[in-house]
């Protein structure tokens, strides 16, 4: 019986010897059936993965246009914040106090965003978007889809900062602009009398992955006024209706404030920073048929028709970017419009939404503040006889408490204490 067993076992595994070259046969054969399937679409395969490859390793890490003016501004805040902490006793970071003496300064900041719609605006156009600037300490531009021919042989980037300080006049100076390959534009403009009030100005950018495309991503400007870190960005994110590109908003939302660096720290800026502003057309829309919104549109109903706003379901929800909040417009939907031609001696009295295109308020400016540094909203509007493009520009005025660390005492005659800049 022994012996039975013995050989039916060695039949047994002379059945799975025997088997392997029957498994090595049809995985062989179905590697060459799949070869042969692959062969033909072998140069297709190839291009796409070259042009990912392109996109991911040059046009992303590409050189883009920035420029940093650092005359006239004042000294480091950290070098000054360096010298306060040395009169501490040398403690960890996390655990020094500064002594001094705190001063709360208000300043004025003007923010606009606008998508110029790849169209040289009308030079009229920009004082009637950028208005009442003599009134603010500090201007910031942002726009997208910013790129056309101009009748000179000056680049468009150096056209367009050139025709905003004409705008704003000569009390200003542009202390910082940054670009993404033609398209997305941030600048950052200071009244000089609170030039020697500005340091640590920094810039970066980051942009979007495939299938976005490289027109979609978004830039940044950091800097110090006085003793207190704000940081803009100007972003321009994934286009179209439907839940996925809403998905695919929010990721490009996300890759923007993670990817982004300043001041040589690990932590991210928009966590960093006292104050924080988002604008941009961020392309978010209304989930309503074009037909009730006209209706909303009618009759001025604008908290009603802001029921029904993607964004603002996308920040209740957390989905979007968390801590940041709406300044909730009380004007018409921003897109889309008809384009009239900025050549046109007569501007039509008001403007005409494309029939083809459900309106929205895709231009929008979102803040986040601290208990260090508070902002407050004076007026937020949309330049409806601006017409050059199919997006109204638009424009927020709003005053920025800063602080500054006006000089260090001891700890008899202090008057208070708080926490070092770090």
């Amino acid at each position: 019986g022994g012996e039975g067993r013995k050989v039916e076992q060695q039949g047994e595994d002379g059945e799975q010897r025997g088997g392997k070259p029957v498994i090595g046969v049809a995985f062989y054969g179905s590697c060459l059936v799949l070869a042969a399937v692959l062969v033909p679409v072998t140069p297709f395969l190839t291009l796409l993965f070259g042009v990912y490859m392109w996109y991911s390793f040059i046009v992303r890490r590409i050189s883009v246009p920035v420029r940093v003016d650092k005359s006239g501004i004042g000294s480091s805040t950290m070098t000054r914040a360096k010298h306060f902490l040395e009169e501490t006793g040398g403690k960890p970071q996390n655990q020094r106090k500064v002594l001094g003496i705190c001063a709360k300064h208000s300043i004025t900041v003007l923010v606009g965003s606008w998508n110029v719609g790849d169209r040289c605006p009308r030079l009229d156009n920009l004082p009637v978007w950028l208005q009442n600037q003599s009134q603010h300490g500090v201007v910031v531009v942002g726009v997208q889809e910013c790129y056309f021919k101009t009748s000179s042989s000056t680049s468009c980037e150096d056209y367009w900062w050139k025709i905003v300080l004409d705008s704003l006049g000569p009390n200003y100076k542009l202390i910082a602009a940054h670009s993404i390959r033609h398209s997305i534009r941030l600048g950052v403009f200071v009244r000089d009398v609170f030039l020697p009030f500005i340091s640590n100005v920094e810039v970066a950018h980051w942009v979007c992955k495939l299938p976005v495309g490289y027109k979609k991503g978004g830039v940044c400007v950091g800097f110090h006024i006085y003793d207190t870190p704000v940081c803009f960005y100007n972003c321009h994110l994934s286009a179209g209706t439907g839940i996925k590109n809403v998905v695919e908003r929010n990721r490009n939302m996300r890759d923007i404030l993670e990817n982004i660096n300043l001041w040589g720290s690990e932590v991210k800026p928009y966590i960093a920073a006292r104050a924080v502003f988002v604008i941009g057309d961020l392309n978010y829309r209304l989930n309503l048929d074009s037909e009730t919104i006209m209706s909303y549109i009618a009759g001025a109903k604008w908290s009603e028709l802001y029921k029904h706003d993607e964004l603002r379901t996308e920040l209740e929800k957390g989905r979007a970017i968390s801590c940041f909040s709406d300044i909730v417009p009380k004007f018409p939907p921003t897109y889309r419009y008809l384009v009239a031609d900025p050549k046109d001696d007569v501007v039509p009295n008001e403007r005409t939404y494309c029939s083809a295109r459900v309106p929205a308020w895709c231009d929008r400016i979102l803040f986040k503040e601290s208990f260090q540094s508070t902002c407050r909203i004076n007026s937020f509007i949309a330049c409806d006889t601006v017409m050059s493009s199919d997006h109204s520009p638009i424009v927020c005025s709003l005053s920025l408490e800063a602080k500054h660390l006006v000089e260090p005492v001891s700890n008899r005659t202090a008057l208070f204490s708080f926490a070092s800049p770090r």
